[in-house]
């Protein structure tokens, strides 16, 4: 069940009566996760349960003393905990180092609510790096108060190591207004400003997410055409929008088929209320998302 379904039956129960809603069977609950674990990134979990929209003693995603969450690497001696941290709102643990090629184990418990462990494996890839990336046509306009650019890249993606290998690009920005106070900041373009210019089946802008996403296994030319279109405002200088960085993210099988079946479910209107949420395969006991990437990033002069 997407998370836009939840909402609107949130909503609907809210409009339809003042009175607690008690629903009147027993509905068996399970742990949903969404974890992707990365090198040089703190892990970030979000949980919470299958019915809690229908339980008004449940919240959707729990506070810090409701789940138990141990993430640790497999055939080591270190074990980790994940507690909950107000600020960034998720479970995390800044002190956890997650390296590439090592495989991870995750479990998850809510003792409170009656539910079964969650258990999942994944493995995190070795970060492919991006062979080149040009810029082969810009242009800038004024207009009013607001300056509207067009830039026209090549990506040309790496010679992958095995065929089953997907990634997902990144293109992102100088901000303004951060490079006004004299810092460099990114920001992601939206899949509204980008336009694949390849005509390739390998290559899929998803409804979810930012920048797009790329199957080798079905890529005909590893030369990617990308036109990205942004707009900053005249009152910083625009000079400073002096570059755009591409991040590649080179995922596991695990973060590709939840990411694919988000998208196709999102794309599905009439999709029955009681489907289980989403899931990759690699989760017991549970649903959701246990995956991993490694990334390579590559800045690239536009002025």
């Amino acid at each position: 069940m997407t998370r836009a379904l939840y909402i609107l039956i949130i909503i609907c129960l809210g409009l339809a009566s003042c009175e607690p809603y008690e629903p009147d069977v027993q509905v068996d609950k399970s742990i949903v996760v969404e974890l992707e674990i990365a090198p040089n990134e703190d892990p970030k979990a979000r949980v919470h349960l299958t019915n809690s929209i229908v339980d008004p003693k449940d919240f959707f995603y729990y506070p810090k003393a409701e789940a138990e969450l141990m993430l640790f690497p497999i055939g080591g001696d270190s074990l980790g905990r994940l507690p909950y941290a107000l600020e960034p709102g998720c479970y995390t643990s800044p002190s956890m180092e997650i390296e590439e090629g090592e495989s991870y184990y995750l479990q998850i418990s809510v003792p409170q609510q009656g539910v079964g462990v969650l258990e999942a494996e994944t493995k995190v890839p070795f970060a492919d790096k991006l062979e080149s990336v040009t810029i082969e046509d810009s242009s800038f306009q004024l207009i009013g108060n607001i300056g509207k650019g067009t830039l026209n890249f090549t990506v040309e993606m790496p010679e992958a190591q095995a065929e089953s290998t997907y990634y997902h690009l990144i293109p992102s920005i100088i901000n303004a207004e951060e490079a006004a106070l004299g810092n460099i900041v990114y920001d992601d373009f939206l899949s509204s400003e980008i336009k694949i210019l390849s005509n390739d089946n390998g290559i899929r802008r998803l409804i979810h997410k930012n920048g797009i996403f790329i199957d080798n296994s079905k890529l005909v030319d590893n030369i990617i055409g990308l036109e990205l279109e942004y707009s900053v405002s005249a009152e910083f200088n625009i000079e400073d929008v002096d570059s755009v960085a591409f991040t590649l993210r080179t995922i596991n099988n695990e973060s590709m088929v939840y990411h694919d079946n988000t998208d196709r479910e999102l794309r599905i209107i009439n999709l029955p209320l009681d489907d289980p949420p989403i899931s990759s395969d690699n989760i017991i006991n549970g649903y959701g998302l246990f995956g991993a990437y490694s990334t390579h990033r590559i800045a690239v002069a536009i002025r």
